[in-house]
């Protein structure tokens, strides 16, 4: 770090006045030089905080596949034996609660697909630019 006022010509190797800086062209190029690899390096971060971010969301789409494809097996398995073999004294539909916990999981399927799109989108939205609507609304 140079003493206040002064600053380090790259072409030299010494401390220059910060006047003597401003009209030296080693010492602009090596500023803007700087500042291209300070954004190449923040550009970089967020590239990889982006991938974590679409890694997550992959895995929460299939995660929320499998359950959605198991909870709407138990279902219709569910409808199927209620239908052709009803329990004694029961009649058709009166397994609801099952058939309810299923379609509980499909909803919860539905939100973790919601979630994971949010996310996506997100990583497409101008932080500067303000709120974002989400799909839901």
């Amino acid at each position: 770090m140079s003493p206040p006022g002064l600053a380090l010509s790259p072409a030299r190797g010494t401390l220059i006045s910060m006047g003597e800086a401003e009209n030296d062209p080693n010492f602009a190029m090596a500023k803007r030089e700087d500042a291209v690899a300070r954004r190449e390096a923040a550009l970089i971060d967020r590239l990889e905080a982006a991938k974590e971010i679409l890694e997550a969301a992959d895995l929460r789409d299939v995660k929320a596949d499998i359950r959605d494809d198991t909870s709407v097996e138990r279902d219709q398995a569910a409808d199927l034996a209620a239908f052709v073999h009803p329990a004694d004294g029961d009649s058709y539909g009166s397994d609801n609660p099952n058939r309810r916990h299923a379609a509980l999981d499909r909803m919860h399927a539905k939100d973790d697909r919601a979630s994971a799109a949010v996310d996506r989108h997100m990583l497409t939205e101008d932080p500067d630019a303000g709120t974002v609507e989400t799909p839901e609304g």
